[in-house]
């Protein structure tokens, strides 16, 4: 396994989409080969299938799906929407399949993870478009994700809008996560010209 999800977490809102398209269009100008995985819960509110949301196990398994389309053309990509998000929109009695799907999708590639905290620009910039929770909901999310032990496998590096892209990127090549795909990536092309 070499692929690798560059994961941003964090609640609607604070900027993740954004990051994700301008941390990819860095990494291409750094000709880091880097693909975008959309986000299905993002894609079923623009197709006016809202109600499809409360079946969390669905939308998992939907968002399962675009990151293995992604990673069958890239080794790398970028997520604005961590599938171990699932975990927090999910109902009670879709908990264990909503797990079930996460720990298989996640044995697909590992990860480096980002936590994007809100910052008093993401509060001015606030719209509702492709949304469905308000401001203040997505405030207490960000709380609850921040103090939650659904997360607690999970090491984040914080970050906010303020934090330059170049920085971000340091942040990766610095990763345990980004060495060893980098080292594995040599080793297989090293195999390809012995071949």
């Amino acid at each position: 396994m070499n692929k690798l999800v560059i994961n941003i977490y964090g609640s609607p809102g604070a900027g993740k989409s954004t990051l994700a398209k301008n941390l990819k269009k860095y990494m291409r100008e750094k000709r880091i080969d880097v693909g975008l995985i959309s986000e299905f819960a993002t894609e079923l509110i623009e197709n006016n299938q809202k109600e499809k949301l409360k079946d969390q196990p669905y939308v998992t398994k939907g968002q399962m799906l675009n990151i293995a389309k992604v990673l069958k053309e890239h080794d790398i990509a970028i997520s604005d929407s961590p599938i171990e998000l699932g975990k927090f929109y999910c109902d009670p009695r879709d908990e264990q399949r909503t797990n079930e799907l996460i720990k298989k999708c996640k044995n697909m590639y590992k990860s480096i993870n980002f936590f994007l905290k809100f910052d008093e620009q993401a509060k001015q910039d606030y719209t509702m478009e492709s949304r469905v929770h308000t401001y203040a909901q997505s405030q207490k999310l960000q709380e609850r994700m921040l103090t939650s032990s659904i997360l607690r496998d999970e090491m984040f590096m914080i970050i906010d809008r303020n934090t330059q892209i170049k920085e971000v990127l340091k942040m990766i090549e610095k990763s345990k996560q980004w060495k060893e795909h980098q080292n594995q990536s040599k080793g297989l092309e090293l195999c390809k010209t012995q071949s």
